[in-house]
């Protein structure tokens, strides 16, 4: 995004066409370092943290591109005011404000398929392996492999997933998903005035609705800190 240029273009029905079935991001990742300095958004014409600062300096950004002659006066008021919808990819589904996030379910599958693969390893060798898959993990691989061998007295090992949980193609759920949080973004931004805030598309039960954005952030920054200082109480 930083880069501009073709980068960015006007969305058309060709840019939704034949990347359901695809796994990954196909618009690159949001973090990017650039994007936190002034002169990344220059050149970028969003993270989720940096999403209201873009909008709020849009004005400015457009006369200081102006100045420097990198765009026409013209071009500038093509596009006076910018708005912003967010979608969550993540396979974490660690973002307040939504019940899943793009991507979980599809990871949660990889997982299923893989434990389901070293079964028949398992059993022939007579031995359980362990199974670790990093932030969806419900407990950490070296204490279950710990109880099995002592409790049951089983040879243990361990089998990371890595990036391998993150890749091939999405699920049916996800599919459906995205599709309905594109369609409702869509909406939202063709329904958004000037005045507008900027917001992210969830799925609450099985309901699409839009959740202010900077809310969403500083709930999820919050239960973070609150895990990391272990004062969370779970209701």
């Amino acid at each position: 995004m930083v880069d501009g240029g073709d980068n960015i273009r006007e969305a058309d029905w060709n840019s939704v066409s034949d990347i359901i079935q695809k796994g990954g991001t196909i618009i690159g990742s949001a973090r990017c370092e650039d994007f936190r300095e002034r002169e990344g958004r220059l050149r970028a014409y969003g993270s989720l943290t940096g999403a209201s600062t873009f909008r709020t300096e849009w004005p400015d950004l457009l006369k200081e591109l102006v100045d420097k002659k990198r765009i026409t006066q013209e071009k500038a008021e093509e596009c006076p005011n910018i708005q912003i919808v967010g979608l969550v990819g993540s396979i974490d589904n660690d973002f307040c404000g939504t019940d899943m996030t793009i991507g979980t379910d599809t990871a949660l599958q990889r997982i299923i398929d893989a434990i389901d693969a070293v079964v028949s390893t398992a059993q022939s060798h007579q031995r359980a392996l362990g199974n670790t898959v990093l932030a969806l993990r419900l407990l950490p691989i070296q204490f279950i492999c710990q109880v099995v061998k002592e409790k049951l007295h089983y040879d243990t090992r361990s089998t990371v997933l890595g990036h391998v949980q993150r890749g091939g193609n999405p699920s049916a759920f996800d599919r459906l998903l995205g599709c309905r949080m594109g369609a409702e973004a869509t909406l939202a931004l063709m329904e958004m005035t000037p005045q507008s805030n900027p917001c992210v598309i969830s799925i609450d039960g099985n309901m699409m609705v839009r959740v202010p954005l900077l809310d969403c952030v500083a709930r999820t920054q919050a239960v973070q800190k609150a895990m990391d200082a272990k004062t969370l109480i779970w209701q």
